[in-house]
């Protein structure tokens, strides 16, 4: 739908939409709405495909329509802190927002970085190698951080990798590698795009992992990715994308409602198992 023909349904509780350009929504409308469902809430939820010219109207004609907030995706997140008047939690908000609440104005929050610190809650604390520089790296980095890690940053872009360091050393240890090496770490986190496509993945240098170490990638499809599955074929615990999408979807579901969802539920409408982690 376009986003000038979107209004306001009557008879729900709730009304939320997602904005993207060109990215697949499908995954998050499916925990979406099971999020909102388990809740027992009726809703409307548009999914908007938005040329970048249109976003600030998009946003100022959804909240004339009465819609509670916006889920925001690439290549929004920056318009969105830049829309939002003030932020929801300002610390590690990184001058990014994955979403937005209409209340008295128009709020931001980026859920990226505590839904990063609550996935790997159960990985014990150490060295974490990190490969990438976007914008998804720096959530990584700020939420692993908080959860008390030292970060290994690898990206083939050195030059990148200094300024990710100089933006986030204040918060905490980060070490720049010239190799993705994972010698002494407990957790990998493949936060670049290759993945995405069958065949492709980051090239770990596997012959030096931890017998107990942990692999997290941000790049999620249907089945494991090849980097996922490399690990799990040299006896890894691994985690999900999907995961992280469930995590970030409920911090966004509670903050727009004051309620809890099921993430129990929600990962299994995206098919995610939450395995254990290594203690």
């Amino acid at each position: 739908m376009n986003w000038q023909e979107v209004r306001g349904r009557e008879g729900v509780d709730i009304r939320v939409a997602a904005v993207a350009n060109g990215a697949d929504l499908s995954y998050l409308q499916t925990v979406t709405a099971c999020g909102l469902e388990g809740l027992g809430l009726s809703y409307q939820l548009e999914l908007l495909d938005v040329d970048r010219h249109d976003f600030d109207k998009c946003i100022a004609h959804l909240r004339e329509m009465g819609f509670r907030g916006v889920f925001v995706a690439n290549p929004f997140k920056v318009d969105a802190a830049r829309v939002a008047e003030r932020f929801w939690i300002h610390r590690f908000a990184l001058g990014v927002a994955n979403s937005l609440m209409f209340e008295k104005g128009i709020f931001a929050q980026n859920t990226e970085v505590p839904a990063i610190a609550a996935c790997v809650k159960d990985v014990p604390t150490g060295h974490a190698l990190v490969m990438g520089t976007g914008h998804a790296a720096r959530s990584v980095i700020a939420g692993l951080l908080q959860a008390g890690f030292s970060i290994r940053l690898w990206n083939r872009n050195v030059n990148k990798t200094k300024i990710m360091k100089s933006l986030l050393d204040r918060y905490g240890t980060i070490e720049l590698m010239t190799s993705p090496d994972p010698s002494g770490c407990k957790l990998i986190v493949n936060a670049t795009p290759l993945g995405s496509k069958l065949g492709e993945q980051p090239p770990v240098m596997w012959g030096r992992v931890l017998p107990k170490t942990v692999c997290f990638d941000l790049v999620f499809r249907r089945v494991p990715t090849d980097f996922l599955r490399s690990a799990a074929t040299k006896g890894l615990k691994t985690i999900d994308g999907r995961e992280l999408l469930v995590e970030q979807c409920a911090e966004v579901l509670e903050w727009w409602t004051g309620h809890q969802p099921s993430r129990q539920a929600m990962r299994a409408a995206v098919g995610v198992k939450r395995l254990p982690t290594n203690g």
